[in-house]
């Protein structure tokens, strides 16, 4: 039973109204433990919209997230992480897609890469599109990026890899990690989001046809009230194969003007789900606490955030045919509550690196120390990544990310322009992602918008 709480104002910032896109300044309140944006248009009045049906746990990410983007994330030598729109050419016409036809982007090319991704390295380089696999040398621009000591990150609909010579080429061109699109087992769910009530089969032979090249699988799952009574199933279906490392449950950004508010769900929607999920449960207080502890390690250690206010990330183990929790390994209480003193006494960075290494050997559980020393490797092998490449990644690890991408109901300006990773569209380097591809759906609306206004008149 959640705590009544007094309303209050969370926070200030800028959002928009969802029926012009007009910018206002806006609140973010706490209300009965709920968290909404509220803002005024001065044409259509008081909008109201649900952010978080936990203010309580919101507020404290909030809080969190802006100090440590001011902390340690304004210096753009910080930045290790870029979309790279390749081309606006797909294969889909997705009734969800925010680009809706009237993108004109050229695709991208050599020169492109070399003019603005020069000197780029030991970074995190996605290929994005429209379908990048509809670029004609797709596998070109993942060698490039190899080239230059990146992680080759692949982002598709699938629909090309149910080609098995496709896919051997792209594992030899180097590629690091697939991310396939995903939306469930039923029918309802393609022709909904992606217009094409036929596309599950094609979507398991392009995950086979991956695992056969030994490929590494992350699935992308878009949630709204449509499809999230099957989240569970794929998150099941996921730890199940050993060439998925990871899934992502993102919740559908309504990014036109006739989307249906009432399909509309919160990251707080799909973390219930899956603490209700009776195969493989993951509670919903050990995804709070682990995130907590994300960001406690961000700030002792200096490193850079990652992901968006909304995101919640959690990690599990997969070892045969077991599957355990992060928290089956390590009491996420006791260390959450070490890591707050520790912060208080603690004046040497030296000391915290061997604090914190007692700390998570000291809480954790005797029977899983192959799993310590696994998290070890794993630590060493992303932070020596490109000056040792004899050390492999261990593929043991899966991990689970919710995600709440931001639209014109939950436009947060302040939290937006922090955004952490860099995007190469429309011929622009762009250092916030979330800024330049809301922008860009912020153009297209107003487009269609004025489009709509002609037509009446």
């Amino acid at each position: 039973m959640p705590k009544i709480t007094d309303k209050k104002v969370i926070d200030h910032t800028r959002s928009v109204c969802p029926e012009c896109l007009k910018q206002y300044d806006a609140e973010i309140i706490s209300e009965h433990n709920q968290a909404f944006m509220v803002r005024t248009c001065t044409t259509h009045g008081v909008k109201k919209h649900l952010v978080s049906k936990n203010a309580d746990d919101y507020e404290y990410f909030r809080e969190c997230y802006l100090m440590l983007k001011k902390d340690i994330n304004m210096s753009p030598s910080k930045q290790k992480a870029y979309n790279i729109h390749v081309t606006d050419k797909c294969n889909l016409k997705c009734p969800i897609c925010y680009s809706r036809g009237q993108s004109r982007q050229k695709d991208i090319t050599i020169k492109d890469l070399e003019e603005h991704f020069q000197g780029v390295t030991n970074s995190r380089l996605c290929l994005f599109g429209g379908e990048p696999t509809m670029h004609e040398h797709v596998e070109e621009i993942i060698q490039w990026i190899k080239k230059n000591n990146n992680i080759a990150v692949l982002y598709t609909n699938g629909l090309k890899l149910d080609d098995s010579e496709f896919v051997k080429k792209i594992k030899n061109a180097g590629i690091d990690e697939v991310h396939i699109q995903f939306d469930g087992f039923s029918e309802n769910a393609y022709e909904t989001f992606r217009g094409n009530k036929n596309l599950l089969h094609i979507k398991q032979t392009a995950i086979e046809e991956c695992a056969r090249q030994n490929l590494t699988i992350v699935l992308e799952v878009t949630v709204n009230t449509n499809n999230i009574s099957e989240i569970n199933s794929i998150f099941n279906f996921a730890l199940e194969k050993p060439n998925i490392k990871g899934v992502v449950f993102r919740t559908l950004c309504l990014v036109d003007l006739t989307s249906k508010y009432e399909q509309k769900i919160t990251t707080d929607d799909i973390i219930h789900t899956l603490s209700r999920n009776k195969k493989h449960p993951v509670s919903e207080e050990e995804i709070n606490l682990f995130q907590k502890l994300l960001y406690k390690y961000c700030f002792y250690f200096k490193v850079p955030l990652f992901g968006c206010v909304l995101n919640r990330y959690y990690l599990l183990y997969k070892d045969g045919n077991t599957t355990l929790n992060i928290g089956d390994m390590l009491n996420l209480k006791k260390i959450n509550s070490y890591f707050s003193d520790f912060h208080q006494n603690s004046q040497k960075r030296s000391n915290k690196w061997i604090a914190a290494f007692k700390t998570i050997f000291h809480f954790l559980n005797k029977r899983n120390i192959k799993v310590a020393l696994l998290i070890l490797r794993n630590f060493l092998t992303e932070k020596f990544n490109g000056r040792h490449k004899h050390i492999k990644p261990v593929r043991s690890f899966f991990f689970l990310e919710i995600s709440g991408p931001m639209d014109q109901y939950n436009y947060d300006q302040k939290i937006i322009e922090l955004c952490p990773s860099g995007v190469y569209l429309e011929e622009k380097l762009h250092r916030s992602l979330g800024l330049a591809y809301y922008d860009r759906r912020m153009n297209i609306d107003k487009l269609l918008l004025s489009q709509e206004y002609r037509q009446k008149d």
